[in-house]
């Protein structure tokens, strides 16, 4: 299995080198830009490019890659929830050989994406136009913040300093806002999803 990432991604580099712990017989190449991505792309086998697309210069060489092979399979590694194309989820889910996992990376996650690539839908093609049902999930990359579903409530840690707080706040805030999730600002910091 040959891997195809940018040089200067350390998350997914931590992942990779344990991965390649248990597939020793995988390769990683990287690049350092768009016309170095083509280079290592064109002179080499690659099974699968791994991506943040929400990088700057990303879509844009995705976009070359696609022009090159429209079922090229690729996934986007990013903590962005902006679509990977730009007719949306259920025109990539149609064209396109993509899968999404969500930062921080888990080595296990990105794993069993590669491994099992062909048999592994990506599971945001609905969810997007549900965003709350993977709100747990978005919110582990909150460092003061979760989700707690039997209360549908994005709650704070304990003994949180409100200045902290408050960055984080604002923008889940404008998360929810963008994806219409219905919420109600409650006491001590919490928001609770409407239904």
């Amino acid at each position: 299995m040959n891997l195809l990432i940018k040089k200067d991604d350390n998350e997914l580099f931590t992942c990779l080198n344990f991965i390649l712990q248990k597939e020793p017989t995988w390769k990683i190449f990287t690049f350092d830009d768009y016309n170095d991505g083509f280079n290592v792309y064109n002179n080499n086998s690659i099974d699968i490019i791994i991506i943040d697309i929400a990088q700057t210069g990303q879509k844009k060489f995705i976009a070359g890659i696609v022009k090159i092979n429209e079922l090229q399979k690729i996934i986007n590694v990013s903590s962005k929830l902006t679509n990977s194309e730009i007719q949306g989820c259920e025109y990539c889910a149609t064209n396109r050989n993509r899968r999404r996992i969500l930062k921080p990376v888990h080595a296990d996650a990105l794993y069993y994406t590669i491994r099992d690539f062909d048999n592994h839908t990506c599971k945001y093609f609905t969810e997007f136009n549900h965003i709350e049902t993977i709100l747990e999930e978005i919110l582990e990359r909150y460092v003061f913040y979760s989700y707690d579903i039997k209360e549908e409530m994005i709650i704070p840690g304990d003994n949180v300093n409100m200045n902290s707080v408050l960055p984080e706040y604002l923008e889940i805030f404008g998360m929810l806002e963008k994806y219409d999730i219905r919420f109600k600002a409650e006491e001590n910091l919490r928001i609770r999803i409407l239904k």
